[in-house]
């Protein structure tokens, strides 16, 4: 299996306080299903090389703002199932690794970090997809 690795960073946002529908996923080592709302600060959309795979790195705080959680999303448009694996970091101690997992064609999923107290921060990802 041909593994494509591909790393970046995001700075959080400040964003106004919401409401969380749920309090914190579960963190690694799992893939996990996902909602955003108005709690999540999301960086840029990157392509993975060679492939129609995309990744892009969130921070999600609690509705004080007092806590945070990294994690990174994979949105596989590859026309077929492909592997992933991966996880994410932050520089206020939020991270986590997930294990390697099949993910179907037009389907996202996330890998979260673990829930820290922490205000502000940043955050990166790398992913392994393997075609």
């Amino acid at each position: 299996m041909k593994l494509v690795q591909k790393g970046f960073a995001v700075a959080a946002m400040t964003i106004g306080a919401g409401v969380l529908a749920a309090g914190p996923a579960v963190a690694a080592p799992y893939w996990q299903s996902f909602s955003t709302n108005s709690n999540w600060s999301c960086g840029d959309t990157h392509r993975v090389p060679n492939t129609s795979v995309f990744t892009q790195v969130c921070i999600v705080k609690n509705d004080t703002g007092t806590y945070r959680q990294a994690v990174v999303i994979v949105n596989n448009q590859q026309g077929r199932q492909v592997q992933i694996e991966g996880g994410v970091g932050s520089n206020f101690g939020s991270s986590g690794w997930c294990n390697r997992s099949d993910l179907n064609p037009g389907l996202k999923t996330a890998c979260f970090g673990n829930t820290v107290k922490a205000s502000s921060g940043s955050a990166w990802s790398t992913v392994g997809v393997g075609l």
